[in-house]
């Protein structure tokens, strides 16, 4: 799963901002300039390495432990290559005593906006259960099966973006960053959508938990309902596969839509919360499955006209009316039974 954004803030807030060595303690972060956003000159360094091959790296800490405050020490680039080098010299009890008396120095020393920070872990904690729900770092694969063939969800995954709306408008969230918020609350807009239209042609029963099912394995997929039944009258079949063919694309757009929403979040974190956000991992990217040998790889996101809106989506209507103007569309036009 990685380091989270509210590992990454209190590493940086209790650090100081600044490399844990006492005889350095150089600001590792580099002020903006006129042209130039602030630049981050430091390293987020394992105290015992990510993997067993690593410097300190046999122990009994599990993946996800290894990737958790305690296992962090903030450094400039060059004490972070002499620990890892000289490993048997900086053992992993020498480096968590110097990250402890670099800590307290910090406090002792360093005056803080207390109240700015405390906000900002509060942003940090909220989003990393966003981005958690949302699989921000499987996005890609996740929402290839729903451009795919079958057009389906997984159960686990549609239970948890239903908890995600509620779960975004229940916070206590403090105006600090407006900006990221609305980009936050627009996501929502769209996601509660896009649950929606996706259900309302979702196989019969799918919902429904029978006794002793796996739910991991368990996928809602989109009915096919023109061929549920006989139509003696062939222009109602090839209505009823319009319909069909219209529902998809608006999930798909739909979905095309909620990655624009996830690429403005992760911007707007960027921005406000953690300059490094995702600066390996890079945009949320979309998969489509043209055939089992070929896709199409789509990165989608708003416009800088788009971006100045309060919410860049309008709500259903207003997106089924103007989708094809999107970067990426997959269908056109209104239907009223999903308003």
């Amino acid at each position: 799963m990685g380091i989270s954004i509210k590992t990454h803030k209190l590493l940086w807030g209790r650090s100081g901002n600044k490399c844990a060595f006492e005889d350095c303690r150089h600001d590792l972060i580099a002020d903006e300039t006129e042209t130039d956003d602030e630049a981050i000159i430091g390293d987020e360094a394992h105290i015992v390495a990510k993997k067993n091959n690593g410097s300190r790296g046999v122990s009994p800490l599990s993946d996800e432990d290894r990737d958790k405050y305690e296992n962090l020490i903030l450094l400039c680039r060059t004490h972070h290559k002499i620990i890892d080098d000289q490993f048997n010299f900086y053992t992993v009890k020498k480096l968590v005593d110097l990250k402890k008396k670099h800590e307290s120095w910090v406090k002792g020393s360093l005056e803080f906006d207390t109240e700015r920070n405390k906000e900002e872990l509060t942003y940090a904690s909220n989003i990393d259960e966003i981005v958690n729900k949302l699989d921000f770092q499987n996005w890609n694969v996740w929402t290839s099966m729903i451009f795919g063939g079958t057009h389906s969800i997984s159960y686990i995954r549609y239970e948890q973006l239903g908890e995600l709306c509620s779960f975004i408008v229940t916070r206590f969230w403090s105006q600090r960053y407006p900006e990221l918020e609305n980009a936050i609350f627009n996501l929502k807009l769209i996601l509660r959508d896009f649950l929606n239209v996706f259900i309302y042609h979702a196989e019969h029963g799918s919902l429904t938990i029978k006794q002793d099912e796996e739910l991991e394995s368990k996928f809602l997929h989109t009915e096919k309902f023109y061929r549920l039944i006989w139509h003696e009258n062939r222009n109602d079949y090839i209505e009823l596969i319009k319909d069909y063919e219209f529902h998809v694309a608006l999930v798909c757009d739909l979905g095309l839509e909620l990655t624009r929403a996830g690429n403005l979040v992760i911007e707007k974190i960027r921005q406000y919360i953690y300059p490094m956000y995702r600066e390996k991992e890079g945009k949320l990217l979309i998969k489509e499955e043209i055939d089992s040998d070929s896709f199409n790889n789509y990165t989608v996101e708003y416009t800088s006209e788009e971006k100045m809106q309060k919410f860049p989506y309008f709500g259903l209507e207003a997106f089924m009316l103007d989708r094809m103007k999107q970067d990426v569309s997959f269908g056109t036009g209104v239907s009223k039974k999903y308003l």
